[in-house]
């Protein structure tokens, strides 16, 4: 991907994204040869790719400056739920990588207690089989071979 091109606003760059997603929107792809096609399909998954570390960059500034307070949300997530009309699932999902993308910003204690784990489970040697967790289990498998 090349560099990203020069806009005067917030406002112009939105309109150039609305503009370019609605033009493939009504471009007659059946019309299109297999190989536009899939051109354009590689360049959407690169697109979405940058919409997801776009949204949680200004989603990140979002939260640490409680932009949602002004609407009176209590939250983020509760904001993008009511203002934005996505669902709680896809709002959860979104601060999620808003709050990763915070954590890249200033790493803070988070990867250090992560890093602690990982050197826990690397002291403990080589995972132990498994075994069943309870008679239960045993017994419905004993049940199911029966049948």
């Amino acid at each position: 991907m090349g560099a990203a091109p020069a806009f005067t606003s917030v406002s112009e760059a939105m309109d150039m994204v609305q503009a370019g997603l609605s033009y493939l929107a009504v471009a007659d792809a059946a019309q299109l040869p297999a190989a536009t096609q899939a051109e354009c399909l590689r360049g959407l998954e690169r697109a979405g790719s940058v919409l997801t570390a776009a949204r949680a960059s200004m989603l990140a500034g979002f939260s640490a400056g409680q932009g949602y307070a002004d609407d009176a949300a209590y939250s983020a997530r509760s904001w993008l739920i009511h203002q934005t009309h996505i669902t709680s699932g896809a709002a959860v999902s979104h601060t999620a990588w808003a709050k990763r993308a915070a954590v890249g910003l200033d790493p803070g204690p988070e990867p250090r207690r992560h890093q602690h784990r990982v050197e826990q489970e690397q002291d403990q040697g080589p995972p132990q089989p498994r075994t069943p967790s309870s008679g239960r289990v045993t017994a419905l498998g004993q049940q199911v071979n029966a049948a």
